[in-house]
């Protein structure tokens, strides 16, 4: 029996030859699951992730690259940064390019053309720039002070 939902894209990978392979994309919010998901069929029949029947972009995307290329395509996972992270941005990526900056991340991080994770920081004298994760230092978050004191403290 035939597939009644509609689908939400279709991708047909042409090889050299005569070997195709055929795509289809369904939202799986058809089946009551999270609208970011999708499910997936190869040819005609359904092609399931190792951990359900529902694909994330980044699994699916993972799996389309690797049909096409033919080879195990490695995503490197999200890194854990979120916006506001203190950072250290090295001397090259700075407008004086002989002193590292300190700063914060003002974006989440992205994955980027060249397949490396990528967030936006704010740069003294150039503004915001787009620099890879993997270049950045991580800086403690600083603590905030707490009044031990329960009794209200007497201005000044």
């Amino acid at each position: 029996m035939s597939e009644r939902r509609n689908k939400e894209a279709s991708i047909l990978l042409k090889f050299s030859g005569k070997n195709s392979v055929k795509i289809e994309l369904f939202s799986a919010s058809k089946w009551g699951q999270p609208g970011t998901a999708y499910r997936a069929r190869l040819n005609g029949r359904w092609l399931d992730p190792e951990d359900g029947k529902y694909w994330s972009p980044y699994h699916l995307f993972k799996r389309l690259a690797s049909l096409a290329t033919g080879v195990d395509v490695v995503i490197p996972a999200k890194p854990d940064m979120p916006r506001g992270t203190p950072v250290r941005v090295p001397a090259k990526h700075t407008s004086e390019q002989d002193m590292p900056e300190r700063t914060r991340t003002t974006s989440e991080p992205f994955l980027g053309f060249d397949g490396r994770w990528r967030v936006q920081v704010l740069v003294w004298g150039r503004g915001p720039v787009f620099l890879p994760v993997d270049e950045l230092e991580l800086l403690a978050q600083p603590k905030m002070c707490k009044n031990e004191n329960k009794e209200p403290q007497p201005a000044i």
